[in-house]
């Protein structure tokens, strides 16, 4: 995201039942080439997410990005699969 400040966000993750996972590594990756941008892992076990081989949609809050001086939260769905 152009201009985007990274430095004090946050991550939340629930699963398609609504449990809240844990992630860890939060944090804006280094300044360089491109939009800025951040990262995160998922720490929680696999059996809280996965619902192998069934498809799985996980819940990403990401809150306290600072666009344009203002604090501003993003939220999204994404979906895990087994190909």
């Amino acid at each position: 995201m152009p201009g985007a400040d990274f430095s004090g966000a946050s991550v939340a993750m629930s699963n398609d039942q609504g449990k809240v996972l844990s992630v860890g590594n939060v944090g804006p990756l280094p300044d360089g080439y491109g939009d800025n941008t951040m990262s995160w892992n998922l720490t929680s076990a696999t059996s809280e997410w996965s619902r192998s081989p069934a498809d799985t949609k996980l819940n990403v809050l990401i809150s306290n990005v600072k666009v344009g001086g203002q604090a501003k939260s993003f939220q999204y769905s994404v979906t895990f699969f087994v190909p």
